[in-house]
């Protein structure tokens, strides 16, 4: 694996080599009970610069992912960071399709941020074939749950809901049908899902509506494919679900294995 970086700014003898127990026997949403050791070696670099922390870690690519400010505590710290340093991301984690939606509006400038991360997903040349509508208005966020069906009663309460849509010929076109249009806006859509895991809001991506209803409520054009709408809330009252559905809420994520 590529090496990743300890600059030291103050005299400190750190060893290079470290092996790391992943434990997942706790994490239900993943693993049964597994160990996993990993070896790692860290390159140890030693700096005369002056810093307000002694030692930072830096990535293969120049980011640094981890300052360090007290000696008395560093290696407690250093061991415990390489120690979590392979585990599942607890965004990735804890990200989860919840229905109990609270009514309570959600910050503009995190809507905004929210967009902005799908944004920085990767895509084929660049291309960036994704439309990211949000409506958060109330006239016409009623008119858009109108074309909801009853199974998604639950999105009702959402106080913004964002519209994902894309075109064929906005992004790469290649042979044996690789249309990469549906596939990169999906990338969009998980940077999407996972920022507002890290913000605590639900972002739960349906299906389940009318696209035309929809399209021409928000004046998208033909043209365009309406893959889904990202319902968003902060986590509300789960009373409010079915009972099949607050089941749901409290479930392990089965995954295949």
């Amino acid at each position: 694996m590529s090496k990743f970086k300890l600059k030291l700014y103050e005299d400190i003898k750190v060893k290079d080599d470290y092996v790391i127990t992943i434990k997942y026997s706790a994490d239900k949403h993943f693993f049964d009970a597994v160990d996993m050791k990993i070896s790692i070696s860290l390159e140890i670099e030693k700096s005369d610069e002056k810093k307000e922390y002694i030692a930072e870690i830096i990535d293969p690519f120049g980011n640094s992912r981890k300052k360090f400010y007290c000696l008395k505590t560093f290696f407690i710290e250093l061991e415990k960071y390489l120690n979590s340093f392979f585990g599942i991301s607890e965004i990735i984690k804890y990200r989860k399709a919840y229905r109990a939606i609270s009514e309570k509006k959600i910050d503009k400038n995190i809507l905004d941020l929210l967009v902005y991360s799908a944004k920085l997903a990767p895509s084929c040349a660049n291309k960036q074939p994704w439309n990211f509508r949000v409506i958060s208005e109330e006239g016409l966020l009623e008119k858009v749950k109108e074309a909801l069906p009853g199974g998604n009663y639950w999105a009702k309460k959402s106080p913004a809901i964002i519209a994902v849509y894309t075109k064929k010929e906005d992004d790469c076109v290649l042979s044996d049908n690789r249309n990469y249009f549906l596939f990169d806006t999906g990338l969009a859509v998980g940077n999407l899902l996972a920022q507002a895991t890290q913000f605590g809001l639900i972002a739960h991506p349906i299906a389940g509506f009318d696209p035309i209803r929809v399209k021409e409520t928000l004046g998208i054009e033909n043209e365009f494919i309406l893959i889904t709408l990202i319902v968003l809330g902060h986590y509300g009252d789960i009373s409010n679900l079915s009972d099949k559905h607050q089941k749901s809420e409290h479930d392990i994520r089965k995954r295949k294995v």
